[in-house]
């Protein structure tokens, strides 16, 4: 006897949100799941999918608010730990996400997901020795596993920068000379748990808007580590916020450099470009992301601007240089 079809209205509009998420639709998703009921917290399982399709299209702070309102409904299930850890990281979050993925870990402690995402986030934190063992357990469990390759690569970057300076250091103890060595602290000590404590109340300023508040605290946290991206890429946000635009694109510059490309970053530099006349960068850019995240919404919104202004003749473009 063939098995009867759900007549659930709340299972088959979750099947149906599941699939325009799969099929990269996820405003359709999000359409869907806000018909169900104007409070969505009341069904759990699609108020999660609608923060899993606001961070595809780049809307992290929302997915978060999600989230964290979830947290006590899906607080053991590591796919919504892994999805919530990445979360908290776009956010700058660095504390939270290293509790989040740790949770996930004690549940599946072998599941690669897991595992590249806590060690591409203990590379934020400097934690390269710990990160190191992560992330080549993850391919030894699933070695076509891409994001943890692309994970240690980085890894290998970044602990190369850090070597650099050890050697320094080294050469410079070797060498007996005590007042240099003093004399060149100022450029090589960092105080990663500081940094990191800063980071967390930059980002809180940030989400309540008070900006002049997180931009010092982000500077306070580059103080106490000069290579973490995420202060430079959140005080890049700000400086963007407030319209102090080639101060934002150099700290955004600054964040890709020592981290990661990541859309917002870019999105956010291809904006500037394209405000400074610089249309076929910005182009190029805004493509970038949509490459890598198709339902990019600034990107989309703004490549489709660009593109209104070319066609009806009011963009001057200027020369980069």
């Amino acid at each position: 006897m063939a098995k009867a079809k759900s007549t659930d209205p709340i299972e088959e509009l979750q099947k149906r949100a599941e699939e325009f998420i799969r099929l990269g639709q996820s405003q359709a998703a999000i359409d869907e799941l806000d018909r169900a009921s104007e409070d969505l917290i009341s069904y759990p399982r699609l108020y999660r999918l609608k923060g899993i399709a606001r961070l595809f299209q780049g809307h992290s702070t929302e997915a978060r608010l999600i989230f964290d309102q979830l947290e006590g409904c899906f607080g053991d299930d590591p796919e919504y730990l892994n999805i919530y850890g990445v979360i908290l990281r776009r956010e700058h979050d660095l504390p939270k996400a290293a509790e989040i993925y740790k949770r996930g870990l004690d549940i599946r402690p072998d599941e690669p997901a897991l595992l590249s995402n806590y060690g591409n986030l203990l590379i934020d934190m400097n934690k390269f020795d710990e990160a190191h063992r992560l992330l080549n357990k993850a391919i030894e469990i699933a070695p076509d596993h891409k994001d943890a390759r692309q994970n240690l690569v980085r890894l290998e970057r970044c602990r190369g920068q850090n070597g650099v300076e050890t050697t320094s250091q080294e050469k410079l103890d070797s060498s007996g000379d005590e007042n240099n060595a003093n004399q060149l602290d100022a450029l090589m000590l960092k105080d990663e748990e500081a940094a990191s404590d800063w980071l967390n109340l930059a980002a809180i300023s940030q989400r309540d808007k008070n900006f002049s508040e997180a931009l010092m605290f982000a500077g306070k946290a580059i103080e106490a580590q000069p290579d973490m991206s995420h202060a430079y890429k959140l005080a890049g946000e700000v400086l963007f916020a407030l319209n102090r635009r080639d101060e934002a694109e150099r700290m955004l510059l600054y964040g890709i450099i020592l981290g990661e490309d990541d859309d917002n970053s870019v999105s956010n530099i291809a904006c500037i470009a394209a405000i400074k006349g610089n249309g076929k960068l910005a182009y190029t850019l805004y493509n970038r992301v949509l490459s890598n995240s198709p339902e990019h919404q600034s990107s989309l919104k703004n490549l489709e601007h660009l593109k209104t202004e070319v066609l009806n003749n009011r963009y001057k473009f200027n020369s980069i240089i």
